[in-house]
């Protein structure tokens, strides 16, 4: 059982720094958890807004650019959100997977694996 936390804790992925990275450069929380095609996604979405925000201001239409940015904010900030979203959700896959492998190999009781709802 030992060795079942100690390797989910090195496999496990840090919700703080996949929103960290997220915010630091749009995409590269998502890579970090291993979501390629998002973090693509997301550093193009984010760069795409931010230029037209940008020609916006430049160009004089500064309500076009308030409207832009304010739906750039959105997606920087959903993105650092959905970062940590992925994040938990990959720990849980992980510990999912662990957990049912060490339960088969020491033989533990299966009703431990249900899961319930209310």
């Amino acid at each position: 059982m030992i060795f079942f936390f100690s390797e989910y804790c090195c496999k496990a992925k840090s919700v703080k720094k996949a929103q960290m990275l997220n915010a630091i450069l749009p995409g590269a929380g998502y890579y970090y958890v291993g979501q390629k095609k998002s973090a693509l996604t997301s550093f193009i979405i984010n760069t795409l807004f931010t230029a037209a925000a940008y020609q916006l201001f430049d160009k004089g239409y500064f309500a076009g650019g308030l409207i832009v940015s304010s739906l750039e904010l959105g997606w920087y900030l959903g993105g650092i959100n959905g970062a940590g979203l992925e994040a938990k959700e990959y720990n849980q896959s992980i510990y999912n997977t662990m957990a049912k492998d060490t339960m088969a190999q020491n033989r533990l009781f299966p009703v431990l694996m249900f899961e319930t709802t209310f």
